[in-house]
């Protein structure tokens, strides 16, 4: 089955099997495997999200159906040019009209791919394409052949390991696969259900085990296999011959008649042809074979008469019916010819505009001049003057009536001008329509007959499937939008409750619709695409398909209608501050399988859709793996982290973070003082994967003073990107950067700290309780700086040492350091392992929720928070040599004593270039002396001093425990 054509697996499966295919696999796979390695994926983002666009940018610049748009963005993925695809569809003349998307979406994967296969986990593919290619003439193969060569088959193995995982899902579940199909596979319908599509139920529940078994969220769709029903239901001796359909012509004036479904699949093909739908109109031709259509025709001369309804006339030989047989697959392939002449096209390609003078259109145009009509996209129709005079007309948005409107250039009068008036562009509307009717009729030979499209109209004879003209009448008049939709909430019940709509959450390509996934009950924002499609498989399922007219269908099905079934859904779902509600319970943390609830003591259960759940992180929990695992993970702590004390502190504060409460006033600094490789960045990396969607990215700027003031994605309008999340990581942090205090200390105030800002671009506020920890990194006598006198802000920093030292490992599994304490093997595919110990971490880092471990901080931690706070002290060296900490009561100095012995320090050594004021000296003072207190200093802000003629005398700002060194 694997190696036949589509048509032919339809027409030998469609009543037995359903295709399952995974949406966009290798792009969606790859976006996945970049993601998780950390390497760019700006472009390859873009466009797996909004392929529909990326690939109508490609067809309407290089004038290409959307296969050929298809293949050129995968052979950009496996290591091809843009340049070898221009040259095989013939547009290598054009090749600089490719969009400007499709290079760097070039740059970006080829740059990934070199990456990628430079990792050790990936050898082998290199290996296998080199074994390969050494049997081949393959002389001219260069490194980046190879490259490309072993990308596909990494890229392949990533698909076989979801399709595996599928077809193990599919069998669990008791369905029978039958074939395996590139990305998808062959599922056995289920007798009792021969004609309906799969349940989306079932394919959320397929989905969810290729994410458990291998870490990947693909998107799983049931592909049509109906393109050719009536080519099935014929018998095979009768496919073999040709089909005569005889129409009759009962009255001229009415002529109105009745024929067989191979009519509906010639209306279908000329819809084709107006829609420029090429996909649509190949699914036909294989059911049209050889069938002849005979049409009894009246001449269009005897239709135009005037006639007295009380008077009858006798009807003249020269206005009889006249006999036009048409061979519909010669009629399919004279619209093709046609098609390509007017779709895309530029003088001299295009069809000639006949019978209609364009002079009333502009006043400067002339009677009688001479025009082609094209089609450059699906939304506009251009009209080219052929003559002397050099004129074009642009006829925009041409599907939306509503919105139409045409300009006019005239480059020799150097003239321009926009036309809405109704009748002008009504006549621009019927000079298109009749360039194809006239194109399509003398090509088929009708003479002087008129066809009209989509409704195959012949002058005043029409050709429908219903029967008389009453019924015919009623089967043209379809439903309104209103009970569409409301007939498809009544045969889905469940709609109205996992459909949401937020006006409030609009943006260019996803107007505030949400959807809550009914596998796993997490709510996502969708796009306007997804939205449509949802609605067209929802009408397409049994039994309100069957139930709908041929122009309810029709209608359905077709973009517009879709669009406007899209805005009925939203009224229907209208929730006025629905975003207000996601991810606002703090009490749960989401997993891609289920959450846990702090409620119940971090019982695991599935989620609920009234969990409101958006935000979630991507891996699955099970409890299998987590005890396989658990013993990998506990041994990477104790080595990162290695006294245990400090351990317990810091397991602590993440286990808090599952929660979305900010009780703890706290936030962790790693820092170290081996001059790096201290396994800061990996540990950060561990704990990242574990939040993943509830960890903020960058979080550098975001922490740092001043980058409100430059960056509109920050404090402000940044902080709408941090709802619902539990850690941010800010790295790299440097010296010349100063911390943002105040934010600081806001955000972890404790529970309640309320955000409000006003979205960047927008007028719309948005409001939530800050649910987020901090960690901040940075590295050995490179910290930020920071205000050291503010006690309140060092009272919440917890300094985490990072005392461990890993080194590489020589041939002989050996290094000079590896006997010193805290030193340990560099493994530098750590990394690799990290998805899979996310399960065990969890169960960790429950057991930690409750162990107080915050409660007391150790004094290795406390002493290297004091060293931080020095080191932003400019006085601190200073003090330490000119002040001796006795730690007893009874010694006193007062600060105005030490500023009069630095003041002479600065007048003997430095000269006045660099003495601090006074009063910044007593707060320097004040912050270097009050991080002593663990060494029995004290600061009082008014204390008696012992006179030497032993009475006592009260002085202002003194500090006992200390003496000044003589």
């Amino acid at each position: 089955m694997s190696g036949m054509r589509r048509e032919v697996r339809a027409c030998l499966g469609s009543e037995l099997y359903h295709d399952v295919d995974m949406v966009n696999s290798q792009p969606t796979l790859c976006l996945q495997y970049f993601s998780a390695r950390s390497l760019p994926t700006t472009y390859l983002g873009e466009y797996v999200r909004d392929r529909a666009s990326r690939l109508r940018e490609v067809q309407e610049a290089m004038r290409v159906d959307r296969e050929a748009a298809k293949g050129l963005f995968l052979r950009l993925m496996f290591g091809g040019s843009p340049r070898s695809w221009c040259t095989e569809y013939g547009r290598l003349d054009e090749a600089d009209q490719l969009p400007a998307f499709v290079r760097a979406y070039q740059r970006e994967l080829h740059a990934n791919m070199a990456a990628v296969l430079k990792l050790p986990e990936n050898a082998a593919y290199l290996d296998h394409a080199r074994a390969r290619a050494s049997g081949r003439a393959t002389a001219n193969w260069t490194h980046h052949h190879l490259q490309a060569s072993a990308f596909s088959y990494l890229c392949q193995d990533l698909e076989r390991r979801c399709l595996d995982a599928l077809r193990a899902a599919v069998a669990a579940e008791g369905w029978t696969v039958g074939s395996l199909i590139h990305d998808g596979l062959m599922v056995r319908r289920r007798r009792d259900r021969t004609q309906e599509p799969l349940d989306a139920a079932v394919l959320r529940v397929w989905e969810a085990a290729i994410n458990t078994s291998t870490g990947f969220s693909v998107l799983l769709a049931e592909k049509p296999m109906e393109i050719v029903a009536a080519y099935l239901n014929s018998s095979s001796s009768s496919r073999d011959q040709v089909h005569d359909v005889e129409v009759a012509v009962p009255e001229p004036e009415q002529a109105m008649v009745t024929v067989a479904d191979v009519v509906t699949v010639t209306r279908s093909v000329l819809g084709a042809l107006e829609m420029g739908d090429h996909e649509v109109k190949r699914a036909f031709l294989g059911g049209l074979e050889r069938t002849v259509l005979h049409l009894d025709v009246v001449a269009s001369s005897s239709m135009n008469r005037e006639e007295d309804e009380d008077e009858e006339e006798e009807v003249s030989d020269s206005a009889r019916p006249t006999r036009v047989t048409l061979d519909l697959l010669s009629l399919a392939l004279t619209l093709d010819g046609i098609e390509k002449g007017y779709l895309h096209g530029a003088p001299p390609r295009g069809l000639e505009v006949v019978d209609c003078d364009l002079g009333s259109v502009h006043p400067s145009f002339v009677a009688g001049m001479k025009w082609v009509t094209t089609r450059p996209s699906t939304e506009s129709v251009t009209f080219i003057s052929n003559g002397s005079m050099r004129a074009q007309i642009d006829v925009l948005n041409f599907t939306k009536p509503a919105d139409r409107s045409a300009k006019v250039n005239l480059p020799d009068m150097n003239k321009r001008g926009t036309v809405m008036s109704a009748r002008k562009l009504d006549t621009l509307m019927g000079a298109y329509t009749g360039s194809i009717q006239h194109a399509l009729s003398h090509a088929l030979g009708l003479g002087g007959v008129m066809v009209t499209i989509n409704n195959v109209n012949c002058q005043n004879l029409t050709i429908n499937g219903g029967g008389d003209a009453e019924s015919s009448s009623q089967q043209q008049q379809r439903s309104t939008d209103d009970d569409l939709i409301v007939s498809l909430l009544g045969a889905h019940p469940g709609m109205r409750e996992r459909w949401r709509f937020s006006p409030d959450a609009k943006s260019e390509s996803c107007n505030g619709m949400y959807h809550c996934d009914p596998a796993t009950h997490v709510w996502r924002q969708v796009h306007n695409a997804f939205v449509e499609d949802a609605l067209v498989y929802l009408f397409k399922s049994a039994p309100l398909w069957a139930s709908l007219t041929k122009e309810d269908r029709r209608y359905v099905g077709g973009r517009r209608g879709s669009s406007e079934m899209r805005c009925m859904l939203a009224r229907k779902v209208l929730h006025e501050g629905f975003t207000h509600l996601l991810d606002e319970n703090p009490d749960v943390f989401a997993v891609a399988n289920g959450l846990f609830d702090m409620r119940r003591g971090g019982e695991f259960r599935p989620v609920r859709p009234e969990d409101m759940v958006m935000t979630h992180a991507t891996w699955s929990y099970d409890g299998t793996l987590a005890a396989a695992k658990r013993p990998a993970v506990e041994a990477f702590l104790r080595q990162v982290l290695p006294v245990d004390a400090e351990r317990r502190v810091v397991l602590s504060y993440f286990a808090g973070l599952l929660s979305g409460h900010r009780d703890m006033k706290k936030f962790l600094v790693l820092t170290d003082r081996r001059a790096g490789d201290n396994g800061k960045t990996t540990f950060a990396q561990l704990m990242s994967r574990f939040f993943s969607s509830y960890a903020v990215p960058r979080g550098t700027k975001f922490v740092c003073k001043g980058s409100f003031d430059k960056d509109r994605d920050s404090h402000d309008a940044g902080l709408a990107g941090c709802r619902g999340k539990r850690l941010m990581v800010a790295e790299e942090l440097k010296g010349h950067m100063t911390l943002d205090v105040a934010m600081l200390k806001a955000y972890t105030g404790g529970r309640g700290s309320e955000v409000e800002g006003r979205a960047c671009g927008s007028a719309s506020t948005f409001r939530y309780i800050w649910q987020s920890g901090f960690v901040l990194i940075f590295n050995e006598g490179d910290a930020p700086k920071f205000d050291a006198q503010d006690q309140a802000f060092l009272g919440r920093m917890v300094v985490v040492p990072m005392r461990s030292k890993f080194v590489p490992l020589d041939a002989r599994g050996r290094h000079p350091e590896l006997d010193d304490e805290f030193v340990f093997p560099m493994n530098k595919e750590l990394s690799s392992e990290f998805p899979s110990w996310c399960p065990a971490l969890a169960e960790i880092l429950m057991e930690c929720r409750d162990s107080g471990g915050l409660d007391a901080i150790p004094e290795s931690m406390r002493e290297w928070r004091t060293d931080i706070a020095d080191a932003g002290n400019t006085l601190a060296e200073w003090f330490a040599d000119r002040v001796a900490i006795t730690g007893s009561p009874r010694d006193a100095v007062p600060i105005r004593e030490l500023w009069d012995l630095y003041r002479s320090h600065c007048d003997l050594e430095q000269g006045d270039n660099s003495r601090v004021s006074q009063r910044e000296f007593k707060e320097l003072a004040l912050a270097f002396f009050r991080t002593k207190r663990d060494a029995g200093v004290v600061v009082k802000d008014k204390a008696a001093i012992k006179q030497e003629d032993g009475g006592f005398l009260s002085v202002r700002w003194v500090v006992l425990g200390i003496v000044i060194s003589r």
